[in-house]
């Protein structure tokens, strides 16, 4: 019995405290909803000539503080312009930072045949497997490759991977290595220097 009359006052006190904290929190409302239901406001529209007027100092330090948030509440382009500035800081940030540790664009692209990075083993091991994989899919930095030979399918960051050079191809008209019409490396003229004169140098028989 005591138990149940225990639940029943602890039930009673938990809506009471809800109630409570319900009645007692304020509803915030928007500027422009307060600007169009307190036309008749002097307060209000003396807050509302400050902002157009730029002249806040006439106003409580109450409105000054938030002048900022009654400007946008008044300005839509206020949010705009602080949203583009914004994203100008963090581009030049960005800059700064790539230029800082030389960071520059990823040569892979869709199609190429690359090698894909393996945890290192010892100091003997590879830091690339054999196995090649192709290149299906590239959005920014990650990268989706592909193995041929199983078809198991890869994400992978641009770091970890290396493209494999592909080997020109020769055509019919392309002469092969160690052709007579091959150029060769230039020479430079072998004679008598100049200071010998009309030195005649013989050969000494052996």
């Amino acid at each position: 019995m005591n138990h149940k009359v225990n639940s029943i006052a602890t039930v009673a006190a938990d809506d009471y405290a809800r109630q409570i904290g319900k009645e007692a929190v304020p509803i915030a409302i928007k500027w422009k909803d307060l600007v169009a239901k307190s036309s008749s406001c002097k307060e209000v529209q003396n807050v509302l000539e400050a902002l157009k007027s730029n002249e806040m100092q006439k106003c409580s330090r109450s409105y000054q503080v938030v002048e900022n948030e009654l400007k946008g509440e008044i300005d839509d382009t206020v949010y705009e312009k602080a949203n583009i500035n914004d994203a100008m800081a963090k581009l030049k940030c960005k800059e700064y930072a790539d230029a800082r540790r030389g960071a520059r664009e990823s040569e892979v692209e869709v199609g190429d045949e690359v090698l894909l990075r393996e945890e290192d083993k010892g100091k003997l091991s590879c830091n690339f497997g054999n196995d090649r994989h192709v290149v299906t899919s590239k959005q920014g930095s990650d990268i989706v490759c592909e193995n041929p030979s199983n078809g198991k399918v890869t994400r992978r960051n641009s770091t970890f991977v290396k493209v494999i050079p592909k080997t020109p191809s020769l055509n019919k008209n392309d002469s092969p290595v160690g052709d007579a019409n091959t150029q060769q490396r230039p020479q430079r003229v072998r004679k008598q220097p100049d200071w010998y004169g009309d030195v005649v140098i013989h050969a000494l028989d052996e």
